[in-house]
């Protein structure tokens, strides 16, 4: 970037970038168009992708867009090596606060972040599964487990 003497216009033409954008553009709309791996009643769709793209925010916002769900769960394993990357959004529909996800995974010593519509885990790749099944238990044992 400093090279490209702050200019734009170099930057936003640069070809290798821009080649980038498209794959991970592409990747994103593959994702987009596949089945949910796992649905969990009207509240949970999750998702398991593997990539070295850093695509999960844009992912999950677009499923999230589209879903008829409570919330959508992103989970990239290729991201990292031993641990693995969750995103989790609510959905369009509903105004439920994604804490639930975050309380679970700290419950596990899991890395948390995000806010009311939003929540980023970074949890051990050995916990992941174990994560899921909390998951599955609260959503499967409420009928209205989002309140």
């Amino acid at each position: 970037i400093l090279r490209l003497e702050g200019n734009p216009l170099k930057i936003l033409q640069n070809k290798d970038w821009i080649l980038k954008l498209e794959k991970v553009k592409k990747e994103v709309d593959f994702m987009i168009g596949r089945p949910a791996d796992e649905l969990i009643g009207d509240a949970l769709e999750i998702r398991k992708i593997s990539t070295s793209y850093s695509l999960i925010s844009e992912l999950t916002r677009r499923l999230a867009e589209k879903t008829d769900k409570d919330f959508v769960l992103v989970a990239d394993l290729g991201f990292f090596e031993e641990f693995v990357q969750i995103y989790i959004r609510r959905s369009e529909k509903n105004n439920f606060s994604t804490d639930i996800f975050r309380e679970t995974a700290l419950s596990l010593g899991a890395r948390v972040g995000g806010k009311e519509e939003v929540a980023g885990i970074i949890i051990d790749r050995i916990d992941f599964e174990a994560y899921l099944d909390k998951l599955r238990k609260i959503f499967s044992d409420n009928d209205d487990s989002t309140t």
